[in-house]
């Protein structure tokens, strides 16, 4: 069954069905409401990054609990990061590649705050049915301090002619710096509970160092918002609610001194994982 049609029968005035299939469970109700709240802080940001000049700053409510409650918060009641703070960690990073999509015609632009100019390269894929390349290209920009450097425009409306390939293509994109690249990005053309996802596959292997753990997680098939987690013990990620598409895998540092317990390579080998994919 079309994954449209799986929502209109589970048809709910709640704003996360706007977005998202209905969560038949707990967990991925929980799950679901905090992507949705990261996605839509992220969205205004990217904007008004974008739009520097007409917006000089930002800020969003808000960033703690002082009681355990479900809220707007970013942190919860013990600390623990909720999607929304892992997000805040990119969006307002210094250097910022985003992308907009007007119809099928998308705009990748590189945000700075920094003093310097900044060189980048910026990187992107057009991946339709099974993850296949449908087109690819780069771009090195100069990216100017304290403004907004366009980083080529891609136009994929020729692939988005008819619903089916709404549903199925996607854009990914990424920048690379000085100081290493970027996560992967997801575009969607269409809501996410129409999109079409396949079972991602996710494959995490770790590896312990001294006073950390680096954990590696792959997909076979495009994942997007994949979320690690815990019953067992809490943790803070380098990085954590993050698109993956094959062939980018995510490495991904675990401080020792972030987790709230003692924990062996083999536990961490078993966490939890959700992504959009289990949104059902």
């Amino acid at each position: 069954m079309p994954p449209e049609e799986r929502n209109s029968q589970r048809s709910h005035p709640d704003v996360s069905g706007r977005q998202f299939l209905y969560p038949t469970r707990f967990e991925t109700l929980v799950y679901a409401s905090q992507v949705l709240q990261a996605e839509a802080i992220r969205y205004g940001v990217e904007h008004w990054r974008a739009n520097r000049g007409r917006c000089m700053g930002s800020l969003y409510w808000q960033v703690n609990d002082c009681w355990p409650v479900a809220s707007w918060s970013s942190l919860d009641y013990y600390n623990r990061w909720k999607p929304l703070h892992y997000y805040a960690k990119n969006f307002y990073a210094p250097l910022l590649c985003s992308a907009a999509d007007a119809q099928g015609l998308v705009s990748l632009r590189v945000c700075s705050e920094q003093l310097r100019v900044q060189k980048c390269t910026v990187y992107w894929q057009l991946r339709g049915a099974q993850d296949a390349v449908l087109l690819e290209g780069q771009q090195t920009v100069d990216a100017q301090p304290l403004s907004v450097t366009p980083a080529g425009t891609v136009d994929c409306a020729s692939w988005l002619t008819e619903k089916a390939q709404r549903q199925t293509v996607y854009l990914c994109y990424w920048m690379e710096t000085e100081a290493g690249c970027t996560p992967v990005s997801v575009l969607l053309f269409c809501k996410p509970k129409h999109f079409r996802f396949a079972a991602p596959e996710l494959s995490l292997s770790v590896q312990e160092q001294e006073d950390a753990f680096i954990l590696t997680l792959a997909a076979e098939h495009m994942a997007k918002y994949v979320w690690l987690d815990s019953p067992d013990f809490d943790f803070i990620l380098s990085d954590n609610c993050l698109d993956i598409v094959p062939g980018r895998p995510a490495v991904l540092i675990l401080k020792k001194s972030d987790i709230s317990r003692a924990v062996q390579a083999d536990e961490l080998k078993h966490l939890d994982t959700l992504c959009a994919y289990d949104i059902r």
